[in-house]
């Protein structure tokens, strides 16, 4: 009866696991394939968020879907290194996260606007300040010795940093950007950052 009750007991936890384990589809991968469990799998494939991922490169990435929720995520090889799977990543990137994406106040913009971001199709922030013909947000950045500057599209109130504004750009390395805010009205220009780095994900390897 004891052994009867271990076995109903250890069934019943892997059941409630798997319950409780999201499923993804992978909608892109800059590789061919990517280890997950114990399959190579490929763009179309789905898999569980508790399965381990083995990276092949520092710079492999992967876009998924979430079937349940239809919400897609973007993760790269640097930012999971130190997490066995989705769900370890997810967790740990959802303690480190106490706000949504909205902002306050311009100091809170600026400081989440002053780090890294993984750039595969966009990049999006919430736009806080106005946006219409005479108020804009800018991108300028440096390359090859050249000023780059774009004016960036807003769209369902949020800000654009798309992957065609670094077309022609080495990529290789990080790109430190500066995000100005320019009030034509006023005919005044707000440096919001010039810490923020974005890195593009190449689309293959």
């Amino acid at each position: 009866m004891k052994r009867l009750f271990l076995l109903l007991a250890l069934v019943s936890l892997v059941s409630f696991n798997t319950i409780l384990a999201e499923t993804y589809k992978i909608l892109f991968i800059n590789t061919p394939t990517i280890k997950i469990g114990k399959s190579e799998l490929k763009v179309g494939d789905t898999f569980n968020d508790d399965q381990l991922i083995k990276w092949g490169s520092p710079k492999q990435a992967i876009k998924v879907l979430n079937t349940r929720n239809n919400k897609m995520r973007i993760i790269t090889a640097v930012q999971a290194a130190d997490s066995k799977s989705l769900k370890d990543y997810f967790v740990k990137t959802n303690r480190m996260s106490t706000r949504g994406n909205g902002f306050v106040d311009i100091e809170e913009m600026t400081q989440q606007l002053s780090s890294s971001f993984y750039l595969l199709d966009q990049v999006s922030f919430d736009e806080f300040l106005d946006v219409d013909d005479d108020h804009c947000f800018v991108m300028t950045y440096q390359a090859s010795g050249e000023t780059k500057e774009h004016k960036l599209v807003a769209d369902g109130g949020r800000v654009l940093i798309t992957r065609d504004l670094f077309d022609g750009v080495d990529t290789t390395n990080d790109i430190t950007v500066t995000i100005k805010y320019i009030d034509l009205t006023e005919k005044t220009e707000q440096v919001v950052t010039d810490k923020m780095v974005i890195s593009v994900i190449p689309l293959e390897l």
